[in-house]
This record gives structure tokens, sequence and C-alpha cells, in this order.
């Protein structure tokens, strides 16, 4: 059986942007009012793409098989306060914004929500539209900066990791090269000297063989020239 709005989510494919709303609440009528509200608003211009969960569990699940913008979170279900459920719920979809919903009175309660990962909170009882399309907005702006300030981290380290390996390749050549270099020489010189045939088809074979080597250690020095993209 599926949560009145979850049927909605088919119909993204069908529009060009909305804002993917969870709410999750074990009083169906609170859950409906928000519902009524937030198809009323838009966010960043987009319009909201509602559905409705009861628990916890049944958010994890739908997290798990549905994209979602932001996720409307009730402190008090069975199962575990909504607070509880905040790291888990963003283990399962990082990129997720989420707002606490508390009673009056309980900011203790918002505060341990946002320092777990909330982006912010709504008390019940006091929610008008300009508020919720207000707290939406901007927990779905600073998930989108912070995510964006996550993939930058992620690139800089990555970037970081590939100067540290050219680096590491070119010290490994440039030892290399010098002992390649002296077996080049000494080759050469027995080369010159050897008068049997199949030693000096051997040594032959190992001049080869060095040169090969030397060709791959010289390419492996320029592999810099080779970067796709600038450090």
């Amino acid at each position: 059986m599926h949560p009145r709005g979850s049927e909605d989510y088919g119909m993204s494919e069908n529009m060009e942007s909305v804002c993917r709303i969870l709410i999750v609440d074990d009083d169906a009528r609170f859950r409906h009012s928000i519902e009524r509200l937030l198809r009323s608003v838009s966010i960043h211009g987009d319009p909201c793409e509602v559905s409705q969960v009861e628990s916890g569990d049944a958010a994890l699940q739908h997290l798990l098989s549905h994209e979602t913008d932001c996720v409307l979170i009730d402190n008090c279900m069975p199962g575990g306060n909504g607070v509880d459920w905040i790291e888990r719920l963003l283990e399962t979809q990082p990129t997720t914004a989420l707002v606490m919903m508390t009673g009056n009175g309980d900011e203790e309660t918002a505060v341990t929500a946002m320092k777990r990962g909330a982006m912010d909170y709504l008390v019940k009882g006091n929610i008008k539209t300009v508020a919720l399309e207000r707290a939406v907005s901007n927990a779905v702006e600073k998930r989108r900066l912070r995510n964006a300030v996550e993939h930058q981290r992620r690139e800089l380290l990555d970037a970081e990791r590939q100067r540290v390996m050219f680096e590491s390749i070119g010290a490994a050549c440039h030892h290399l090269g010098q002992p390649a270099t002296v077996l080049t020489a000494y080759l050469q010189l027995v080369q010159q000297q050897e008068k049997d045939p199949k030693l000096r088809a051997m040594v032959d074979t190992s001049l080869e063989s060095v040169e090969a080597i030397r060709e791959i250690l010289e390419r492996l020095r320029n592999v810099n020239a080779y970067r796709t993209e600038p450090y």
C-alpha cells in the first residue's frame, strides 16, 4: 500500500522540473494539510511534488527508491523520534535537505536536529504557507550549496592525488633512468668487443630490452603532457 501522494512521482518524467518533497508524520490529517500548502507554492520556481509516509522506517524505504529534494519530518513518531532518524535518512540519500517539525517550546530539539544535519525547522501548530515555503526553499538551497562545496572539495582532493602520483612517477623514472643508462653503456662496450656470435646476439637482445625500458621511462616522464585537466 503506497502512502497518499507517492503515485505522483510518476509525473516527474512529464514535468520539466519539480521539487520532490516527502512529509514524514504519523498524523494523517496533519500530513494532508501540509501537502495542500505545499501544492500552492513553488520552490525556486519549481512546483512541489509531494509524497507522504507515516514513520521513519517508511521514509527510509521511500528514499531508497525515490529521488527526493526535501524531507519534512516530525520529531514525535512511533518507532523513534525524528532527530534519531535524521542521520539514517542522510546516509541513505546525502543530497536530500531535511526540515524538522517540532512542537511549541521545543527549541532544544530543533538545535539538536540542526546539529545532526537538518537544514531548518518549523514549529507545528504555527505553520503558515509563507513560512513553509521559506523553510523548504532555504533548506534546499543550503543543501545545494553544501553539495557544491563537497563536490569541489572532492575534486581538489582528486587533483592533489593526481599531482602526487605524477610527481612520484617522475621521481621513479629519474631513479630508474640512471641505471638504465649505465647498463646501456656497458652493453655497448661488450657489443663492440664480443666476437662469439651467440653471446653477441644475447648482448644485442639485452640492448634492445634496455632501450625499450628507457623509451617507456621517457614516456612516463612526459605523462604530465597527457593530462586532460590542468591542476
